[in-house]
Order: C-alpha cells, then structure tokens, then sequence
C-alpha cells in the first residue's frame, strides 16, 4: 500500500508541508524489513531552479503500518543535485490527511553536489532538525578540488541559513567555502528581487592548508562572519613564507573573481622564499 500511486502523492505532499517547498517524484516503492522504509525517486524539491534528487528515502518503525504515520522518520537524499542559493527551506509539524509526516528527527545528505559561482562542493552530511527553522549539524564532510573538510554546527534559520559552524580541514578552498556561505544567505522573493539581508553566519575555521584569494597559506586559524556580500575575518592568522600574519581581512568577489583585502601584522616573512 505504500508504494501505491495514492501513497506517493500523499507522501510527496506531505515532504511539501515538512521542508515549505513543492516535492513531485516519479515513483515509490515500499519495504517492511526491521521498520518501514519508503522510497521515492527522481524526486524534486522547490519550483523554478529545484533540487534534483536520485532517491528519497523515508524510514521509521513498524508501528508505521497501524498508524499510516512516519513518527521519528530519518529521510535520507541520495544524489542530491542543486545550484546554489537554494530554496528557504522549514522544518513544520505533521499536517492531515493519509500518511502523515511529522517533522523527521534526521535529514541525511549523501552524494550531494551543490554548485557555487561555477565550482562543485561534495557534501555528506547529518542534520538534526527542530520543530521550526533550527537545525544541528551533526556530523559533515565537504570534498572538492582540493578540499577536505569536517563541518559541524547550529543552524538558527535554515530559511536563511544564518547560524554558526565549525569547519576543520586538512586543505580548503576558501574562495569556494565562502562563495557557498553567499549564497546561502542569499534572499530573493519569488520575483528574484533581494530582500532584506538575513542575520550572518559565523564559521570558525581550522585548516591545516588553505587558499585564499590567490595567496596559499597553512595553520589557518580564525573566525569569519558571513554576510551576502563579504566575509569578515576576525581575527585570523596563518602561517606564510616562513612568517605568520594575524589581524583582520575581508573577502568578496569583485567582477566575478575574489579579492581580500588584509589588516594586520606580518612577521618574520623568508624574503628568501618570496624571491624564489
């Protein structure tokens, strides 16, 4: 019965109540194996530019079976595809009608690829939603050209993505990291319009390689507030051509392409190195 036509718009309408965007999918299936677990694939999720996703999945316990109801449910998307900024997103309670889906206690993300400015992120990630806009970042991974990185955190509105993250990597690209935060934080109304800048996100770095703008740079320790438009470090230190910088910098893109502008001390730079 769950993998029926009828149960398919029910549940698609139902993820349409639970994340406040429209959700179509093309087919489901159901299994009974330890608990309920239902299927959707080549799903959807928004109106203009959606999220595009391989499989859906939908699972809770048995008592499912008695009660039509997905209490407790971990939804796991595999193969999401999206450009970024993304739709805003809720977390809302259950609505009527036939299998109802409350708010899930897990969203997981596997093989997610969201695209910034013409750049690919990797993403797999956990996410404890709360009843609302809130959400933790249990656990992350982001992947890229060259980057490897842990991502945790608290989510305060995932409609605006505002909140504060810690990222730890082995190597980074910043450029890309913060073109992504952008535009996330990005608002538009449904005309496209920019609205009203939503509250930052604080991310707190630890990288044991990164880029930055052009310049390459290790031991990176710092804290960024993320607006739209600009990320705001500070403070922020690294290690560079044998010195070590600590201070203040800004990031934006500027005619497409990044540009930092640095406030602070440098010692003890390899002149050496430099000329090199």
């Amino acid at each position: 019965i769950f993998g029926s036509d009828a149960a398919r718009f029910a549940v698609t309408e139902q993820l349409s109540r639970v994340f406040g965007q429209p959700v179509a999918a093309e087919a489901a299936s159901a299994r009974v194996l330890g608990g309920v677990s239902l299927t959707l694939r080549n799903v959807t999720v928004g109106g203009a530019t959606p999220m595009r996703v391989e499989v859906v999945t939908v699972q809770t316990s048995l008592l499912a079976l008695i009660t039509r109801r997905f209490d407790h449910a971990t939804i796991t998307f595999d193969g999401l595809r999206a450009a970024l900024p993304l739709p805003p997103l809720r977390f809302e309670g259950e609505g009527g009608g036939a299998y109802r889906i409350a708010a899930p206690a897990r969203l997981v993300l596997r093989d997610a690829r969201l695209t910034t400015r013409g750049r690919t992120i990797g993403i797999d990630v956990t996410i404890a939603p709360h009843y609302g806009k809130a959400a933790t970042i249990a656990s992350g991974r982001l992947t890229g050209d060259d980057m490897r990185a842990e991502v945790s955190g608290e989510i305060s509105d995932v409609s605006t993505w505002s909140g504060a993250v810690r990222v730890a990597a082995d190597s980074l690209d910043g450029d890309v990291l913060m073109s992504a935060a952008w535009d996330l934080l990005e608002r538009r109304d449904p005309q496209g319009t920019a609205v009203t800048p939503a509250p930052p996100l604080i991310i707190t770095l630890d990288a044991r390689r990164m880029t930055l703008g052009a310049l390459p740079v290790s031991d990176v320790k710092g804290r960024a507030e993320v607006h739209p438009e600009v990320a705001a470090f500070d403070p922020v230190s690294f290690a560079v051509l044998g010195g070590r910088y600590q201070g203040q910098a800004t990031l934006r893109f500027e005619g497409g392409e990044p540009s930092v502008r640095w406030y602070g001390d440098l010692s003890t730079v390899n002149l050496a190195g430099l000329t090199a």
